[in-house]
């Protein structure tokens, strides 16, 4: 249900944008103020990155493992590339 609501309140390169800034220090307020023209509550973002945060890695290689998931993504992190 949750990601349900997620999907209609951020695209894909929203998504990816948060993700990539949360990663490099940015917080919830900062991406609001940051970027009023999307219409992105501080609660919709946090939801977001509390999913990530929460989510195990989808990499079956991964197995057993304990890594969290903000790892993983950081390691993945320079695979994004931004279209702006």
């Amino acid at each position: 249900m949750l990601l349900r609501y997620l999907g209609k309140l951020f695209s894909n390169e929203d998504k990816i944008l948060i993700q990539s800034l949360y990663l490099k220090g940015y917080t919830a307020k900062t991406l609001t103020d940051e970027f009023p023209e999307k219409s992105w509550t501080k609660r919709g973002v946090k939801l977001l990155i509390k999913l990530w945060d929460t989510e195990p890695p989808n990499d079956t290689t991964q197995h057993g493992s304990f890594q969290s998931h903000r790892n993983f993504i950081e390691e993945n992190s320079d695979t994004v590339t931004f279209v702006c």
